[in-house]
């Protein structure tokens, strides 16, 4: 995903645009760079983020939690809506990769066929308001 790249999302009509967060990291080598994160995973000590550099032709980098330092994030209501985002960004799931939004967590296992989400249940729809509220 091309950073700072926005994605649209149709889920509900509920999200109608939204950014990559963005954070600033530490590099190995001492310096800060900026990058946008596309996923995080469970490391040791704690979770550890996958970012993608700012920097043009840079492939994306692990980077422990507390080497970060958000500059501007993201909240999607519900797994479901960021599913949606992630697909429509082109972002693909990885195995190990915990999954938070809407004050609910899931994690992606490997499958035989490739990563399967584990410990989610889908957003139910919203209830139909009622005759009289759409009137009839």
């Amino acid at each position: 995903m091309a950073a700072g790249r926005s994605i649209s999302t149709l889920a509900e009509g509920r999200l109608l645009w939204r950014e990559t967060a963005t954070v600033t990291y530490l590099e190995p080598d001492g310096r800060t760079a900026g990058g946008h994160v596309l996923r995080a995973m469970p490391g040791v000590g704690g979770l550890t983020y996958d970012i993608q550099p700012d920097r043009p032709g840079s492939t994306p980098t692990r980077v422990p939690a507390g080497q970060i330092h958000p500059t501007a994030g993201t909240a999607y209501p519900s797994i479901d809506d960021l599913l949606a985002a992630r697909a429509a960004a082109g972002v693909p799931l990885q195995p190990g990769e915990v999954l938070t939004a809407g004050g609910r967590q899931a994690q992606i296992l490997a499958g035989p066929d490739g990563p399967v989400l584990a410990g989610h249940q889908p957003t139910p729809p919203p209830p139909a308001p009622p005759a009289a509220a759409i009137g009839m």
